[in-house]
């Protein structure tokens, strides 16, 4: 009877090689085909399972549907949350839709058109704590503003906008006095002062970004913007220097980038940065040091599953503000939540999902949170 070494050993023929060759390929096929049967990208799978009720994991709650037949959505773009209601970008129906915490609908406003009060192409869409809604069209280069019942106001910055320095407004986020819009035709991103309308800084340097769509303030002022055309998020420090690349490899500079058409992003105080993986149909999270955590979603039609995500916010508040009344979680009043908000866009739909972060304050008005710096611009590799 031959020994194990002596068998480890015996060289291979070129028969045991094809053998050993074709079963590898069959159970490479095998795994695949389970992926696409079961509907779950590789990268997802790789990272293993979400478990649910794990502090900071996110956890399905709801969904949010648009009424039957002329009420259904087409192509959600964004969604914010502003007192006590939430803004829907109904895209390709050129409206908003408007829902209370709980997810019932409220109404709508807007129509297909370019006068005031229509929209071409609505996308990002913020609101501030005076009252204001702010919708981005991205096709007419403007920002119109609306009141929480969505009357008409007035255009936002139209100075610059017939100045041309606002051309393809994207997504928008509002801290404090300041709006912060990516500007997805001049590759840029936009400071304007919100009381003013003035230009305060433009962040991107020439063919730094591509296309950039999300972007996310975090307590500090570092700002966190989605370079859609190069698969990856470009963080800059509060004088619009980049300081850091993530895209989930060694120092964010390789080119395997485990987003595929990122588009949404969010933050939390942990330091954690949520980023929508539209193509691999899944939300994947970083550290502060840009490394994978974990990703979740999937493609299908499951409840913790997306097809072709697009947008993700997070909003956290404290128990007398009132949380989303779809939100279930088992912690006490005192501890905050955490939504994430994400639309998907072949489905039509919003899922709400809820999450237990590890923050213990709460600011009113700058609702967006994560890494606190500093950081250094890691070398090229």
């Amino acid at each position: 009877m031959q020994s194990v070494s002596s068998f480890l050993n015996k060289p291979i023929g070129q028969k045991q090689a094809r053998v050993v060759f074709t079963a590898l390929v069959i159970l490479l096929f095998a795994y695949y085909g389970h992926l696409f049967v079961t509907r779950r990208p590789p990268v997802s799978t790789a990272l293993g399972a979400v478990l649910p009720g794990r502090a900071g994991v996110p956890v399905f709650d709801s969904m949010i549907y648009g009424e039957f037949g002329d009420g259904q959505f087409d192509k959600p773009m964004a969604v914010t949350t502003a007192h006590g209601r939430i803004y829907i970008s109904d895209t390709n129906n050129s409206r908003v839709q408007v829902f209370d915490n709980a997810g019932r609908f409220l109404f709508t406003f807007g129509e297909n058109g370019k006068a005031p009060g229509q929209f071409l192409y609505p996308y990002g869409i913020a609101g501030d704590r005076n009252g204001n809604i702010y919708v981005a069209e991205l096709y007419l280069g403007r920002i119109q503003v609306y009141d929480t019942d969505g009357n008409y106001l007035h255009d936002f910055a139209s100075e610059l906008t017939a100045a041309g320095i606002i051309q393809g407004p994207g997504d928008m986020v509002i801290v404090d006095r300041t709006m912060y819009v990516t500007d997805i035709n001049r590759n840029k991103v936009l400071l304007i002062d919100l009381e003013s309308g003035e230009l305060i800084r433009q962040v991107g340097m020439p063919n730094d970004l591509l296309a950039p769509n999300g972007v996310a303030v975090d307590e500090a002022g570092y700002i966190f913007v989605v370079d859609t055309g190069r698969q990856r998020v470009v963080v800059y420090d509060t004088h619009g220097n980049p300081v850091r690349v993530i895209n989930g490899t060694p120092n964010g500079h390789g080119r395997g980038s485990v987003l595929i058409n990122p588009r949404g992003i969010g933050l939390d105080r942990s330091g954690h940065i949520f980023v929508v993986s539209n193509m691999s149909h899944s939300v994947f999270v970083f550290n502060r040091e840009g490394e994978v955590v974990r990703s979740f979603g999937g493609q299908g039609d499951g409840n913790n599953e997306f097809m072709f995500p697009h947008f993700i916010i997070q909003t956290q508040w404290a128990a007398p503000w009132r949380p989303l009344t779809a939100l279930k979680s088992s912690i006490n009043s005192s501890v905050l939540t955490m939504a994430l908000l994400t639309l998907t866009l072949k489905h039509r739909r919003t899922k709400i999902i809820s999450s237990i972060p590890t923050c213990l304050n709460v600011s009113r008005d700058r609702t967006p949170y994560g890494l606190t710096g500093p950081f250094s611009w890691p070398a090229s590799g």
